[in-house]
């Protein structure tokens, strides 16, 4: 998973990173959610219940990361689609030439959101 700048890339860039334990989660995750906000990039966090508590608890309320529960958010698929193009179009009309968003895969591809 990046923290940097995708330099010399257009486009989306989708990158993954696997973990074993909450402190592995953070490990990755922090990182790139506190590089996001640092650069001044819109910065997203995504993930299931347990998880969006981890980085809230390590974040704080006044991060500037956004947060968006995964859980809800990820029941419609087709639904969940729409509100990423709106979020991204928003972020993008507001002058953003990078977005961060950290998530993790719903239940729909057979991964557990804890």
């Amino acid at each position: 998973m990046r923290s940097g700048p995708t330099a010399g890339h257009d486009g989306i860039l989708h990158e993954a990173a696997f973990y074993d334990t909450d402190e592995q989660f953070l490990a990755v995750v922090l990182p790139f959610l506190r590089g996001g906000v640092a650069a001044g990039e819109p910065t997203v966090s995504l993930f299931g219940g347990r998880n969006q508590n981890l980085v809230r608890e390590a974040l704080g309320t006044s991060s500037g990361v956004v947060f968006i529960e995964g859980g809800p958010h990820y029941l419609r698929p087709a639904v969940a689609v729409r509100r990423h193009r709106q979020m991204l179009a928003d972020y993008v009309a507001e002058g953003a030439a990078q977005i961060r968003i950290a998530d993790v895969p719903h239940p729909g591809v057979g991964v557990p959101m804890t």
